[in-house]
């Protein structure tokens, strides 16, 4: 059992475990399944990206920038990840030179994934404004990025199906009302 003490968190540890529902990160304000760092007495959730955040770190689609951790988005104006298009609410990795913003699950994507034996690459710009999986097979399939979040949380619980994953994460974000997958 991993303890975690993290500075957006002070008056109780964090515990790394496995949440067999969805819930809503502290920290950068998203979705996530599966793995958080929690606190129950506080019903308070950091996905372990958000946990871990690196000081300064980089992207291999933003080349020559180097992205900073904030623990809000800088500035008055609305800002969008340039990983998902998704508004950035909380948690961001932002870099000051260039205006780019990343949530920090944006930005832990791996560049490569498989699923029932197809492999799925990621790529800037799938759709016009963010990055998404595209598979190498004949037949063009994109993956959305939040679903592969949901499904590599799933993969490490032992369960499969990319069509299933996006299934149930539309009917649960439809009883939350909101249209993040549309």
């Amino acid at each position: 059992m991993e303890v975690i003490h993290h500075e957006s968190h002070p008056d109780h540890p964090l515990v790394l475990k496995s949440y067999d529902k969805l819930y809503t990160c502290d920290g950068c304000k998203e979705f996530g399944f599966g793995s958080t760092c929690r606190c129950e007495k506080c019903d308070f959730d950091l996905h372990e990206e958000c946990a871990h955040a690196d000081q300064f770190t980089s992207h291999d689609f933003f080349k020559n920038a180097t992205f900073e951790f904030l623990t809000k988005p800088p500035g008055l104006r609305k800002r969008l990840c340039d990983g998902c298009g998704r508004e950035v609410k909380g948690f961001v990795y932002h870099c000051k030179e260039l205006g780019w913003d990343l949530h920090p699950c944006c930005h832990s994507l791996p560049s490569k994934v498989e699923f029932d034996y197809v492999e799925f690459r990621l790529r800037d710009r799938v759709t016009p404004i963010n990055m998404g999986f595209v598979s190498l097979t004949e037949q063009e399939v994109q993956l959305h990025n939040w679903c592969l979040t949901i499904e590599r949380e799933r993969e490490r619980e032992s369960q499969r199906g990319v069509c299933r994953v996006e299934r149930e994460a539309r009917n649960t974000l439809q009883d939350f009302g909101s249209g993040l997958l549309e």
